[in-house]
Protein backbone atom coordinates (compact mmCIF):
# COMPACT_ATOMS: atom_id res chain seq x y z
CA UNK A 1 0.00 0.00 0.00
CA UNK A 2 1.26 3.15 -1.02
CA UNK A 3 1.41 6.16 1.20
CA UNK A 4 3.33 9.57 1.01
CA UNK A 5 5.74 10.29 4.16
CA UNK A 6 7.98 12.99 5.12
CA UNK A 7 11.79 11.21 5.90
CA UNK A 8 14.74 12.26 7.33
CA UNK A 9 17.84 12.32 4.65
CA UNK A 10 20.46 10.19 6.81
CA UNK A 11 22.93 11.03 4.41
CA UNK A 12 23.30 11.92 0.58
CA UNK A 13 27.01 11.89 -1.19
CA UNK A 14 27.96 12.41 -4.58
CA UNK A 15 30.49 10.46 -6.50
CA UNK A 16 32.51 11.84 -8.99
CA UNK A 17 30.54 10.32 -12.22
CA UNK A 18 27.46 12.43 -11.50
CA UNK A 19 25.62 9.82 -9.43
CA UNK A 20 23.85 10.59 -5.65
CA UNK A 21 23.84 8.41 -2.93
CA UNK A 22 20.92 9.12 -0.73
CA UNK A 23 20.17 7.17 2.35
CA UNK A 24 16.77 7.42 3.93
CA UNK A 25 15.54 6.96 7.42
CA UNK A 26 12.60 4.84 6.60
CA UNK A 27 9.29 5.31 7.98
CA UNK A 28 7.65 2.89 10.21
CA UNK A 29 6.21 -0.73 9.15
CA UNK A 30 7.68 0.45 5.25
CA UNK A 31 8.26 -2.95 3.47
CA UNK A 32 9.46 -3.80 0.63
CA UNK A 33 10.25 -6.82 -1.89
CA UNK A 34 13.76 -6.28 -4.40
CA UNK A 35 13.28 -4.53 -7.46
CA UNK A 36 10.65 -2.19 -6.22
CA UNK A 37 10.82 1.52 -6.72
CA UNK A 38 9.66 4.63 -4.66
CA UNK A 39 8.84 8.29 -5.96
CA UNK A 40 10.65 10.83 -4.35
CA UNK A 41 9.86 14.55 -4.22
CA UNK A 42 11.94 17.60 -2.81
CA UNK A 43 10.10 20.71 -2.69
CA UNK A 44 12.91 22.64 -3.03
CA UNK A 45 13.34 21.26 -6.17
CA UNK A 46 10.01 20.88 -7.57
CA UNK A 47 6.23 19.89 -6.74
CA UNK A 48 6.41 16.73 -9.13
CA UNK A 49 8.08 13.80 -8.02
CA UNK A 50 10.46 11.21 -9.83
CA UNK A 51 10.53 7.39 -9.59
CA UNK A 52 13.84 5.62 -8.26
CA UNK A 53 14.27 1.98 -7.71
CA UNK A 54 14.91 1.10 -3.99
CA UNK A 55 18.71 -0.29 -4.08
CA UNK A 56 18.75 -1.31 -0.79
CA UNK A 57 18.06 -5.08 0.12
CA UNK A 58 14.67 -5.90 2.01
CA UNK A 59 15.61 -5.62 6.06
CA UNK A 60 18.28 -3.13 5.74
CA UNK A 61 18.03 0.08 8.34
CA UNK A 62 18.25 2.25 5.45
CA UNK A 63 16.96 2.86 2.40
CA UNK A 64 19.47 3.41 -0.35
CA UNK A 65 18.74 5.03 -3.71
CA UNK A 66 21.19 5.72 -6.58
CA UNK A 67 20.39 9.32 -8.60
CA UNK A 68 22.33 9.67 -11.87
CA UNK A 69 22.19 13.24 -12.87
CA UNK A 70 20.20 13.09 -16.60
CA UNK A 71 18.45 16.56 -16.69
CA UNK A 72 17.19 19.62 -14.40
CA UNK A 73 15.84 17.89 -11.99
CA UNK A 74 18.97 15.35 -10.65
CA UNK A 75 21.01 17.62 -11.31
CA UNK A 76 19.49 20.21 -8.48
CA UNK A 77 19.00 16.75 -6.72
CA UNK A 78 22.62 16.55 -7.04
CA UNK A 79 23.45 20.41 -5.95
CA UNK A 80 20.98 19.91 -2.95
CA UNK A 81 23.52 17.61 -2.04
CA UNK A 82 26.71 19.09 -2.56
CA UNK A 83 26.02 21.78 -0.52
CA UNK A 84 24.61 19.50 2.43
CA UNK A 85 20.80 21.38 1.71
CA UNK A 86 19.38 17.89 1.35
CA UNK A 87 17.77 17.23 4.69
CA UNK A 88 14.34 15.65 4.13
CA UNK A 89 12.31 13.73 1.20
CA UNK A 90 8.56 13.00 1.16
CA UNK A 91 8.09 9.47 -0.45
CA UNK A 92 5.69 7.82 -1.80
CA UNK A 93 5.31 3.71 -2.28
CA UNK A 94 6.41 1.57 -2.77
CA UNK A 95 5.67 0.72 -6.19
CA UNK A 96 6.23 -3.07 -8.27
CA UNK A 97 8.49 -3.12 -11.15
CA UNK A 98 9.62 -6.18 -13.16
CA UNK A 99 12.18 -7.01 -11.74
CA UNK A 100 10.44 -7.94 -8.13
CA UNK A 101 9.28 -11.08 -9.78
CA UNK A 102 12.90 -12.88 -10.04
CA UNK A 103 11.80 -14.87 -7.29
CA UNK A 104 9.02 -17.04 -10.13
CA UNK A 105 12.25 -18.39 -11.18
CA UNK A 106 15.01 -20.78 -9.74
CA UNK A 107 17.45 -19.54 -12.86
CA UNK A 108 17.61 -15.95 -13.23
CA UNK A 109 19.95 -13.42 -15.90
CA UNK A 110 20.28 -10.09 -14.19
CA UNK A 111 21.09 -7.67 -17.23
CA UNK A 112 21.64 -3.72 -16.23
CA UNK A 113 23.47 -1.33 -17.74
CA UNK A 114 24.18 2.61 -16.25
CA UNK A 115 22.15 3.29 -12.87
CA UNK A 116 19.47 0.64 -13.93
CA UNK A 117 21.77 -1.44 -12.04
CA UNK A 118 19.55 -0.63 -8.98
CA UNK A 119 17.43 -3.25 -9.13
CA UNK A 120 20.53 -6.06 -8.92
CA UNK A 121 21.79 -4.28 -6.06
CA UNK A 122 18.65 -5.07 -4.06
CA UNK A 123 19.18 -8.35 -5.30
CA UNK A 124 22.91 -9.05 -3.85
CA UNK A 125 24.48 -8.77 -7.05
CA UNK A 126 26.49 -6.65 -8.97
CA UNK A 127 28.87 -7.58 -11.85
CA UNK A 128 30.72 -4.38 -13.78
CA UNK A 129 32.78 -4.62 -16.79
CA UNK A 130 33.64 -1.91 -19.46
CA UNK A 131 34.87 -4.36 -22.12
CA UNK A 132 32.39 -6.32 -24.02
CA UNK A 133 34.72 -8.84 -25.11
CA UNK A 134 35.12 -10.29 -21.01
CA UNK A 135 31.07 -11.15 -21.41
CA UNK A 136 31.46 -13.73 -24.43
CA UNK A 137 31.58 -16.35 -22.48
CA UNK A 138 28.69 -15.26 -20.56
CA UNK A 139 26.26 -15.88 -23.37
CA UNK A 140 27.20 -19.58 -23.71
CA UNK A 141 26.90 -19.95 -19.77
CA UNK A 142 23.67 -18.34 -20.00
CA UNK A 143 22.65 -20.21 -22.86
CA UNK A 144 23.54 -23.40 -20.60
CA UNK A 145 21.29 -22.68 -17.92
CA UNK A 146 18.05 -23.96 -20.00
CA UNK A 147 19.97 -27.01 -20.67
CA UNK A 148 20.89 -27.90 -16.83
CA UNK A 149 17.05 -26.35 -15.87
CA UNK A 150 15.43 -29.74 -16.89
CA UNK A 151 13.49 -27.61 -18.88
CA UNK A 152 12.44 -24.69 -16.32
CA UNK A 153 12.32 -21.62 -17.67
CA UNK A 154 14.98 -18.92 -16.95
CA UNK A 155 13.63 -15.19 -15.96
CA UNK A 156 15.50 -12.69 -17.65
CA UNK A 157 15.22 -9.03 -16.30
CA UNK A 158 16.96 -5.76 -17.97
CA UNK A 159 16.71 -3.32 -16.83
CA UNK A 160 18.56 -0.22 -18.69
CA UNK A 161 18.15 1.53 -21.84
CA UNK A 162 15.74 0.85 -24.72
CA UNK A 163 18.98 -0.40 -26.96
CA UNK A 164 20.03 -2.92 -24.77
CA UNK A 165 16.40 -4.41 -23.97
CA UNK A 166 15.92 -4.67 -27.15
CA UNK A 167 19.18 -6.60 -27.97
CA UNK A 168 18.89 -8.83 -24.91
CA UNK A 169 14.82 -9.42 -26.31
CA UNK A 170 16.36 -10.77 -29.65
CA UNK A 171 18.78 -13.20 -28.13
CA UNK A 172 15.95 -14.66 -25.86
CA UNK A 173 13.54 -14.99 -29.30
CA UNK A 174 16.70 -16.89 -31.02
CA UNK A 175 17.61 -18.82 -27.84
CA UNK A 176 14.22 -20.34 -28.04
CA UNK A 177 11.21 -21.74 -25.55
CA UNK A 178 12.70 -21.53 -22.20
CA UNK A 179 13.74 -17.91 -21.56
CA UNK A 180 10.77 -15.29 -20.06
CA UNK A 181 11.98 -11.50 -21.21
CA UNK A 182 10.87 -8.45 -18.73
CA UNK A 183 12.35 -4.97 -19.29
CA UNK A 184 12.07 -2.15 -16.99
CA UNK A 185 13.58 0.80 -19.31
CA UNK A 186 14.51 4.38 -18.21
Amino acid sequence: MTRVVEVAVARADCDGGGAVSIELAPPAAFSFVAGQYLKLNVAAIARHEHPFTIASAPGEPRLRLKVRGVGDWTDALRGLALRGDLRSVRIDGPYGAPAQRYRNYRRVVLVSAGVGVTPSLSCHLVWTTREPAWLDWLGDEVYSLRGRGGGEEVGVFVCGGAALAAEVEAECSRAGAGFRFHSESF
